[in-house]
């Protein structure tokens, strides 16, 4: 049996949210900001879905969604894809991982020294002051 969830996407922007805007501090308390980088249990949660709802939708086991919400196991490809279209863009391939943390040998890398925004981003153009 296929199960079909629809669900809003929202596109958190400034003016929807208020702590995006600077206005309040940012909290896990606005929707707005949840939906900027949702993760599976959240998703899960804020749909009101059980695991085993999920993994019947996706064609995966159980115990792959526990294993990925409980110990952060890196799902195959295919399921994030089926995740991604189940939950219509609300969890996408990027959430399943941190990004907001830039590793420290990473960091690095972004040394001034090591030339990497000379060598990735495009040059400013001059322009003479006439």
């Amino acid at each position: 049996m296929l199960f079909v969830v629809i669900i809003p996407l929202f596109t958190a922007t400034a003016k929807s949210c208020q702590a995006l805007s600077g206005k309040i501090p940012l909290t896990e308390n606005c929707i707005w900001c949840e939906l900027v980088v949702m993760k599976l249990h959240h998703w899960l949660k804020l749909v009101g879905m059980k695991q085993s709802e999920l993994a019947q939708m996706v064609g995966c086991s159980v115990s792959t969604i526990n294993r990925h919400i409980k110990h952060g196991r890196i799902l195959d490809p295919d399921v994030v894809v089926r995740i991604y279209f189940i939950t219509m863009g609300a969890v996408r391939p990027d959430d399943y991982y941190d990004l907001e943390n830039v590793p420290p040998d990473v960091r690095a890398l972004l040394d001034p020294k090591y030339g990497l925004r000379e060598r990735f981003l495009p040059a400013k153009v001059k322009t003479d002051a006439a």
